[in-house]
């Protein structure tokens, strides 16, 4: 589209990893609708990258190269100015888009011209994910009976000054929002940049959540975020990929300015916000303050969840401890408490609790139809409810799906994009019925 600005710029920054890259290409040229840009850069990339993206043979794309190996929030920061959507969304090349996604946005969340609109994500495990319980497993989750809603930044401001977000929230970091360029272009100019090290996605949340007033938040599902262990921010930020992430900054300090040097990713948030608090203050923006006794309690939440992960665990125990101490006697033992709790025995997963629901459902033929008069009839909601649905899986109050991959034709995050509207249309449904049956056995 030579010489016209589209409506949308879908970025893909990329670095030597074409052997996930079509998942989230094919998901961002099979969009049913027409007005975008995709834009792919490639970070010095040593593979056949070039080689997929020629491939494709699309004229959506247009495809850009490094000169030399850029930090992920240099390059981030490089890939913005070769956008030209009025607004710009990041794709990382390991997810993928749902196939409505652009039109969705377009037809539900643009009116008044919103600075940012932002949606939650359907998390979904490789086949290959280091845990076996959660492998091949798409998530879809309901977030709220609004579809659209203009939600106070403070909101969000909060939940990272406090850590606690969600992973799947529509905190927006880029890589689940579209954010007008034209808007954010201003603060680029007067910050120098938008993606700060050494998270680009949360110093961005953190920009936004303080320089604009609201956002606007569509609630489903518009993308897949695929995880696996080639993911940066998986397995707390210390696996090989992260390892490989925090080179690429040559001599920057990731830990400049933490409480403690404890290499998970709650410890480079920290870093990541108070860098940027620096930045926003020299433009008189009284940023939120970074509470240190949520972080250190949070801290000592994901250390604990890495206890088989990180390499020498013990050591990092006493500057936690040391730290808690000097904030009060009462924190200390919170977060030793939580240091101590013992390791969680084995409980079942979620294949072997859908196995176990239909098995008993199945030895109790009434038990379907008495579960589908509470969805006002449905026999297929009431067979999602009981596990004897294909590939699917219901939580006991509806707020979340299970679809099991290799039941259902799902093996990556391009194929899971295929399927999430129809799950989320499923699980709004079920949830609406099983309501309004409810309410009517009330009365």
């Amino acid at each position: 589209m030579p010489g016209q600005s589209p409506l949308f710029s879908v970025v893909i920054p990329t670095r030597n990893r074409a052997h996930v890259l079509p998942n989230a290409l094919l998901s961002a040229l099979e969009q049913d609708f027409d007005d975008y840009e995709i834009v792919v850069v490639a970070n010095n990339c040593q593979d056949n990258t070039r080689d997929i993206v020629k491939g494709m043979h699309s004229q959506k794309i247009c495809y850009f190269e490094t000169e030399s190996t850029l930090s992920m929030p240099d390059n981030w920061d490089f890939s913005w100015t070769k956008a030209r959507g009025k607004y710009v969304i990041y794709l990382p090349d390991d997810d993928a888009m749902v196939p409505s996604a652009l039109g969705s946005i377009a037809d539900a969340a643009l009116d008044k011209t919103p600075t940012i609109v932002s949606w939650e994500d359907a998390p979904y495990y490789y086949p290959d994910w280091h845990d076996p319980a959660m492998q091949n497993l798409l998530l879809v989750f309901f977030h709220g009976d609004v579809d659209v809603e203009d939600v106070p930044m403070s909101v969000y401001r909060k939940q990272c000054a406090t850590f606690s977000f969600d992973w799947s929230s529509p905190l927006p970091k880029m890589l689940n929002c579209a954010a007008n360029r034209e808007a954010l272009d201003v603060w680029r100019g007067k910050l120098g940049r938008l993606f700060f090290p050494i998270a680009p996605d949360y110093s961005f949340a953190w920009i936004v959540s303080h320089v604009f007033p609201t956002i606007r938040v569509l609630h489903r599902p518009l993308t897949v975020r695929g995880i696996s262990d080639i993911s940066i921010g998986s397995r707390a930020g210390l696996g090989e990929a992260t390892r490989e992430f925090l080179r690429e900054f040559g001599d920057f300090d990731p830990f400049a300015g933490a409480p403690v040097r404890i290499p998970i990713s709650t410890t480079y948030l920290r870093v990541t916000f108070e860098l940027v608090s620096r930045m926003l203050r020299e433009h008189g923006v009284t940023p939120e303050r970074v509470e240190l006794e949520r972080f250190l309690l949070a801290a000592a939440r994901q250390l604990r969840e890495a206890k088989g992960v990180i390499e020498g665990w013990e050591q990092y125990q006493p500057e936690l401890l040391t730290v808690a101490a000097s904030v009060s006697p009462a924190l200390r033992g919170e977060v030793e408490a939580i240091l101590a709790e013992p390791d969680a025995e084995r409980t079942e997963t979620i294949r072997q609790i859908r196995s176990r629901t239909a098995q008993m459902a199945l030895e109790y033929p009434p038990n379907l139809q008495n579960t589908a008069e509470t969805y006002l009839g449905d026999l297929r909601c009431a067979r999602c409810a009981l596990g004897l649905e294909n590939g699917v899986l219901a939580s006991h109050n509806w707020e979340t799906l299970y679809i099991f991959g290799e039941e259902v034709g799902v093996y990556d995050p391009y194929t899971a994009s295929q399927k999430v509207d129809a799950y989320h249309a499923l699980l709004t449904t079920c949830r609406r019925k099983r309501h309004l049956a409810a309410a009517r056995a009330a009365r």
